[in-house]
């Protein structure tokens, strides 16, 4: 017996294929929204006290007078929601691009029937003015793949503050702010170095050690993690150990919900929770979420993966679960012990994980809503230097708006064709 989870992803699904309802595309009608601010204009409130009012009538609007392009793309679901003003056109995204890698140790090589090779570019080509449009070409593979290795780039700060300001905010003209780096508990721009950490910043993390780390997504203890991890190679470990290990986490999902779909709804209905603790530093994190997050709008599109065995803490079943009685409970906790050993086996699956190993000045910009990330062990010899990394992470909503901003194409210039004249 399917699940009501899984009834309302199918019901949602077959929905996606129907034509989008007339009283939708009749609220979208140009004269009812603002040409300078893209709000709406008939939400009318009292001049003094600002209690809303009765709205007027809209105008007549026929929803066929809008081009079928701009429709279509407000039919289709993507990773991100996007609603443009029709006079900026239609929403067109590359195309989503799930992947594995099969790796045999060669930077951007991998192995014998790889489907898969990470997007490369040089960190000096994103801030030439004759290569300008380097930056889309960056916010493409990373809406496309999830992940991007950048050659070249500086170990300092100000280079890690370049690239976040490359693809978060506004656009990069120095007119437009908003983006940058995102101010979490280990900092703006944090190092990461076993045997010569400073202080000052929070290291209450496992990543401080030279221990291997699992596949994880980062922040998972936020209300809303961050959308990029930017990660640089200061100073590998001198033997070459310690490679990064990286998963599509998207591919994963998409796995499992073919492979089981038990597990799948388990893990995108039910919402776990996630800390992390520095008593030193007196930070106190804690956020919930369910491991696969669906579109909350159309239901079934997999918008974002919250994975990180190491900060869940111990689940408690929902309370109409816990009412039943503890035989209920003692099914639920079956089910959920099912549902993470299924998707422990997907994460696990030969040839699923890409492995490099990073030079210095080897940066990953990884989604870090998408794409897991882990470590192999590293070990240091005396006299060796510490392995460092410096980095820093992006906020999600910035991120995202550079991708609506990036990929809404085909600006409408006529726009009383499209019905934008007001009435």
């Amino acid at each position: 017996m399917l699940s009501t989870q899984t009834l309302r992803s199918l019901a949602s699904k077959a929905a996606l294929l129907r034509p989008l309802p007339q009283p939708y595309l009749a609220s979208m009608n140009p004269a009812l929204w603002s040409d300078s601010t893209h709000q709406r204009t008939d939400i009318v409130c009292h001049p003094h006290s600002g209690m809303k009012k009765p709205s007027p009538s809209p105008p007549p609007h026929k929803p066929n007078n809008f081009p079928n392009t701009y429709v279509n793309s407000l039919q289709r679901r993507h990773q991100i929601t996007c609603t443009p003003p029709p006079a900026l056109g239609t929403f067109r995204p590359p195309a989503m691009q799930h992947w594995e890698a099969r790796p045999d140790r060669s930077l951007g090589s991998f192995g014998e029937g790889s489907t898969f090779t990470v997007p490369t570019m040089s960190y000096e080509s994103l801030f030439d003015e004759e290569t300008s449009g380097a930056n889309d070409e960056l916010l493409a593979h990373l809406y496309a793949t999830g992940i991007v290795l950048v050659k070249g780039t500086p170990t300092d700060d100000e280079g890690m503050r370049a690239l976040a300001d490359c693809v978060t905010g506004g656009h990069p003209t120095g007119k437009s702010k908003g983006g940058g780096p995102l101010r979490t508990l280990y900092g703006e721009v944090w190092h990461t170095s076993v045997g010569s950490q400073d202080k000052a910043t929070s290291t209450a993390d496992s990543a401080y050690t030279s221990d291997s780390l699992p596949l994880h997504t980062d922040m998972t203890y936020h209300s809303t993690p961050p959308g990029l991890q930017i990660f640089n190679m200061a100073t590998p470990a001198a033997d070459g150990t310690g490679a990064s290990t990286y998963l599509d986490g998207f591919a994963a999902a998409e796995r499992l919900r073919t492979k089981n779909a038990d597990a799948f709804d388990f893990l995108t209905s039910t919402a776990f929770t996630y800390r992390s603790v520095d008593a030193d530093m007196g930070w106190h994190l804690e956020a919930s979420g369910p491991v696969i997050q669906l579109d909350p709008v159309d239901q079934h599109t997999v918008a974002s993966v919250r994975h990180n065995d190491l900060d869940r803490l111990a689940a408690v079943p929902p309370p109409a679960v816990r009412e039943q009685g503890e035989e209920e409970e003692a099914l639920w906790y079956e089910r959920m012990e099912r549902a993470f050993s299924a998707w422990d086996g997907v994460i696990t699956e030969p040839g699923r994980r890409l492995i490099i190993k990073l030079e210095a000045g080897d940066c990953t910009i990884v989604h870090n809503r998408r794409v897991m990330h882990g470590r192999e062990s590293f070990t240091l010899k005396e006299g060796d230097a510490a392995r460092s990394i410096v980095g820093c992470y992006t906020d999600a909503d910035n991120l995202e708006s550079r991708w609506r901003a990036c990929f809404t194409k085909d600006i409408i210039k006529n726009k009383e064709r499209f019905g934008t004249a007001k009435a």
